[in-house]
Formats: structure tokens, C-alpha cells, sequence
């Protein structure tokens, strides 16, 4: 069994996940793997490896003209396939965008399974348009998920045939270290993912109330707008974290904070996983993901839905010891050996496939 894995999209956020996901892929079966020429430099993989799709993806003028580009990278990868398709059994997809891969099928033939990694694809099916196109291009592909309620909700709601949706887990970064922290007063929350009304929020209360001054914890929240705040215990940061910082702001911190917005449905956070990953307790407002965490390891995972009642949570946590039985339930879950399974499912139907 051989596949080829290709990011379409090649954006420097997908860098750990692509890593990750390829170290248990290797270990599954054969993996050539397809990046654009650069992308090396944010993929711990030996160059010669890599097969190098043409042309620039990252820059473009305006969104006809990425478009256009994402288009040619899948007429190459077509041509690829075809010039010699008993290379490989299948094709897996890391990162795609919805338009671009739903019309690039459409004029150009794979012949090959096709198996797609939905990310933030499923939440932007709110756009009618994407829906439409979503569902036809799922005649083509094969889609992976990360959680069995993310694949309910495709065949339920949205009409996927249950048999084109795999679960496989999302894999967990091997940079994060199980650091003790259990008299760490430092909470963080520094995805991209943040809502910023959140932290507009938390600044107002802090200015009027002094709840992270009054009782001596340091709060460090992550912004992509203007919010500029810090009195010494709370404080809001801007801008790209190097590996370095982002590693250590976790190795420090007690409690992970995931305020996201309501928008963030139907895919697995990152940050949530490295949290968890780094023995870490895990506060996050009312999202579907953080109540299926939450469900599933109780004594690590936390919901609120206000603000009083996420500072009641905090005060509670701040004190508090972890709980290893849940840590130890979660990494047996998300191990490279239960991602292998999940692959190892998918590879048994493609062989069935080719009978």
C-alpha cells in the first residue's frame, strides 16, 4: 500500500499537524509526500523526500487569483496521477479549500480514492454555496474527520453518506512536555482561534474588579485586534509566537484557556490537544468541541457560560491538583496506535475497493 499526501493549501499553521499526521502515516504504510517548494522549512522532513508541486500558492493578489492558483495545483496533481496510476492507492488531501477542490474534481479526473481532511471545512458550510458544492464534490472524495460527532453531524444534517466519513483522530504533537505546574499561577489562552469579544470582556472586568490582581494570577490572552492591555497580571499579546515562546508559555501555565467563538463547531483545536498533551486543565465556553472534551475527561475539562462563572471555575482549578486518570484515558485515546487503526480501517475498504 502507497498513498500520496498532499497539503493544497501549504499555510505554516498546518506545520505540526502535517508532521504529526505523517509520523503515523509512515508507520501505517508507504508515504510520499507533496509540499510546495519551501514549505520544508516548516516541515521537520528531508528534502529530498518531498515531492515538489510548481508554482507559489502562498501569495496571491486577491481571492480570484488564489483561486486560480489552488486550481492549477490540482490539474498537476491530476497529471501526476495519471501519468502512471498504479503508483499509488490512494490520495489523502491535509488541507484543501472547498470551492477550489469542489470545481478542480469537477474538470479534472483522479483516478485514485480521493480522501479529503476536513479542518474548519465543515464549519463554513453556513454558506450555501460551499454547501452545494460540498455535498456534489462528496460523490468524488472520501472525507476524514477528527470526532465521531463531527461525522454525525455530516450524515445527519448535512446528508454524507455515512460510508464516504472515516474517523480518524486528530495526532498529538510529541514537542509538548508533561512539565509539573501544580503551583503555577499563569492561565493562558493564546490561540488564533480566540474571540475577541471574549477578551475585551476580560480586560473590562479585570480594569473594574481587579480579579487577576486581587488574587495574585497572571493571565496571558492571545488577540489579533488593537486590545492592548497589562497591569502586571493580566495581559494581552498580539502577533506570531516562534515555537520557543508558545512552548514555553505552556511548560509555565496551570490552566488553558479555549474562549472561541460560536462559529467554532465542527473541528478539533489544537491548542485543546496541546493543553491536554502538557497534563494541563482546560476551560472553554459552551462549543460543541469543548462539551464532548468535557463529557469525555471531566476532571480536566471545564465549560462555562459567563464570565462569573469561568472565574469561579478558575479560582477552583488554581489550587487544584490534576487528575492523572483522565490524562491517562486521554493520551491512550489520541495514541499514534489508535490514529494507526483509524488508518488502518480505511486502508482495508480501499483494498476491498481494488478486488
Amino acid at each position: 500500500m502507497r498513498v500520496l499526501y498532499i497539503d493544497l493549501l501549504c499555510e505554516a499553521g498546518h506545520k505540526s499537524f502535517n508532521e504529526n499526521m505523517i509520523r503515523v502515516l509512515e508507520k501505517t504504510t508507504l508515504t510520499d509526500k507533496a509540499f510546495i517548494d519551501g514549505y520544508i522549512n516548516f516541515v521537520d522532513i528531508d528534502e529530498s523526500e518531498i515531492i515538489k508541486i510548481p508554482g507559489i500558492i502562498t501569495n496571491y493578489k486577491n481571492r480570484f487569483d488564489y483561486r486560480v492558483k489552488q486550481l492549477k495545483i490540482i490539474r498537476w496533481l491530476s497529471k501526476l496521477i495519471n501519468i502512471n496510476p498504479k503508483k499509488y492507492n490512494a490520495v489523502i488531501i491535509s488541507g484543501y479549500d472547498t470551492i477550489s477542490l469542489a470545481f478542480g474534481l469537477f474538470i479534472n479526473s483522479i483516478p485514485l480514492p480521493v480522501y479529503v481532511i476536513n479542518h474548519n471545512n465543515i464549519d463554513q458550510l453556513e454558506s450555501i454555496t460551499k454547501k452545494f458544492l460540498y455535498k456534489n464534490m462528496s460523490k468524488k472524495v472520501y472525507h476524514i474527520v477528527f470526532e465521531k460527532f463531527i461525522k454525525d453531524y455530516l450524515t445527519n444534517k448535512i446528508g454524507i453518506n455515512s460510508e464516504r466519513v472515516y474517523v480518524v483522530k486528530h495526532p498529538l504533537s510529541h514537542n509538548m512536555y508533561k512539565k509539573e505546574s501544580e503551583s503555577s499561577n499563569l492561565i493562558i489562552g493564546i490561540s488564533n482561534s480566540n474571540d475577541e469579544d471574549f477578551i475585551k470582556e476580560i480586560v473590562d472586568y479585570e480594569y473594574k474588579f481587579g480579579f487577576c490582581r486581587r488574587n495574585k494570577i497572571e493571565m496571558v490572552l492571545k488577540s489579533k485586534t488593537n486590545i492592548q492591555f497589562d497591569n502586571g497580571y493580566l495581559k494581552v499579546i498580539k502577533g506570531f509566537l516562534t515555537s520557543q515562546e508558545y512552548s514555553d508559555y505552556y511548560d509555565n501555565s496551570k490552566i488553558v484557556l479555549v474562549p472561541f467563538t460560536n462559529e467554532f463547531k465542527y473541528r478539533v483545536s489544537g491548542t485543546l490537544l496541546d493543553a491536554l498533551t502538557s497534563n494541563k486543565f482546560v476551560v472553554g465556553n459552551n462549543i460543541l468541541l469543548m462539551k464532548e472534551f468535557e463529557r469525555k475527561f471531566k476532571n480536566i475539562c471545564y465549560t462555562y457560560s459567563s464570565i462569573k462563572e469561568l472565574l469561579i471555575i478558575i479560582l477552583k482549578l488554581i489550587d487544584e491538583s490534576s487528575k492523572d486518570d483522565d490524562y491517562i484515558k486521554f493520551t491512550e485515546e489520541y495514541s499514534d496506535n489508535c490514529i494507526s487503526q483509524g488508518w488502518n480501517e480505511l486502508f482495508k475498504d480501499i483494498k476491498k475497493m481494488e478486488i
